[in-house]
């Protein structure tokens, strides 16, 4: 790669466009809407196609690929340039040496960035569930891993991963095609990184799982078929340092909000909550201990708890029936 041309195509970049380019690395694609909103809103006015123009640049001077996974659909990946560019800006060290060959060995390239359509719209989602709580909760962007670079959590498999001061997010994409056996799957690997040494001694944190469901049209059943899995797998990790929230990417986003800021639920909305899942006889599920100061569906007993499954939609919390730490 001709050191000029290099040169060259990096003297375009405005500063939009440095923000763009790392975001992409971070998130591996990431597609018109995402680019707009999340990089290019101060400058595009729905009107003069600035992101559209910034965008081509880029696609021009191979810094980005543009792919069509679906007839009309975009989204846009590194290429080796962008990937160089990502690595001499990012003011980190991206890289690892190989223990027998004292090679450098980078986290990621654009080959490994790259992914196949089949789970590009899961990918679509799960950026715009974490781009949406990064900007909600004025997080720094640098504590949020693809899945590709949370190799602390290698036990666990989240699809991502928000490390905190205190605790951490683990956010968990469901398109509502996995089948149970995947489910349970899913689950035992969060029971492999509980036991792994890695977190008894050096991440024992409060760990709290976002699954959020969409692309589905009867998320109550499916709700039942999560809580199923985990009932079937794990259930008894749920606990002080152990909890996990189910809902849409909207719900999702207000419970991060309120974990983030330590806000509580109000009590209101937690009474209302509490009416609408407590079960019903012969529904196949038990009852739950509740106090004025827990969510409902919780589980003390090892017991599968209620699934709220709302009219209205309301998330599904599972965990400790006592205060937050």
């Amino acid at each position: 790669m001709a050191t000029r041309v290099v040169e060259k195509a990096f003297s375009i970049i405005t500063p939009e466009d440095h923000n763009a380019l790392h975001g992409i690395y971070r998130h591996r694609c990431l597609n018109d809407r995402q680019l707009a909103e999340y990089f290019y809103k101060d400058l595009d006015d729905g009107k003069n196609d600035y992101t559209l123009m910034r965008i081509n640049e880029l696609v021009e001077n191979w810094l980005i690929d543009a792919h069509e996974y679906k007839p009309g659909i975009w989204v846009y990946f590194l290429t080796k340039r962008g990937v160089q560019y990502v690595r001499e800006t990012s003011g980190r060290i991206m890289y690892s040496f190989k223990e027998r060959s004292g090679k450098k060995q980078y986290e990621a390239s654009a080959g490994s960035l790259w992914m196949k359509d089949q789970i590009l719209d899961h990918q679509c989602r799960l950026n715009d569930l974490a781009l949406e709580i990064l900007r909600t909760c004025s997080l720094d962007s640098a504590c949020y891993k693809d899945n590709l670079f949370a190799t602390n959590f290698c036990y666990a498999q989240p699809d991502g991963v928000l490390e905190l001061p205190d605790f951490h997010i683990f956010l968990e994409m469901d398109m509502g095609n996995e089948e149970s056996k995947i489910l349970r799957e899913k689950w035992t690997h969060y029971r492999n990184y509980f036991l792994s040494r890695d977190y008894q001694l050096y991440r024992k944190k409060r760990i709290v799982v976002l699954f959020a469901t969409e692309n589905v049209k009867k998320l109550a059943a499916r709700r039942k078929i999560v809580i199923r899995s985990l009932a079937e797998t794990s259930m008894d990790l749920l606990g002080p340092m152990f909890e996990c929230y189910i809902g849409n990417n909207e719900e999702m986003i207000k419970v991060a909000r309120e974990l983030i800021s330590g806000q509580s639920w109000h009590e209101a909305t937690f009474l209302a909550q509490l009416r609408q899942s407590l079960c019903r006889q012969g529904r196949g599920c038990v009852g739950s201990r509740i106090n004025s100061v827990s969510w409902p569906l919780t589980d003390i007993n090892g017991q599968w708890p209620c699934s709220s499954g709302s009219p209205t939609g309301s998330s599904t919390r599972l965990g400790w029936t006592g205060h937050h730490m």
